[in-house]
C-alpha cells in the first residue's frame, strides 16, 4: 500500500512544481500562489519518495 502511495504522491507532487519552475525561469520570480504550490509539490514529492524507499527496504 505504501508503494502505491509513493507512486501517486510522486506523480501528483511533480504536477505543481513544473509550472512554478517554468514561471521562475521565464520571469525570474514567483507569485505567492506559485510559491505555495511549489512547496506543496516538493513536500508531496519527497513524501512519496520516502514512502516508496521505506516500503521497498
Amino acid at each position: 500500500m505504501k508503494i502505491l502511495f509513493g507512486i501517486v504522491a510522486r506523480v501528483v507532487g511533480m504536477d505543481p512544481t513544473k509550472p512554478a519552475l517554468a514561471q521562475w525561469g521565464q520571469r525570474g520570480y514567483l507569485t505567492g500562489l506559485s510559491v505555495a504550490l511549489f512547496l506543496l509539490g516538493v513536500l508531496l514529492t519527497l513524501a512519496g519518495g520516502g514512502a516508496a524507499i521505506h516500503d521497498s527496504g
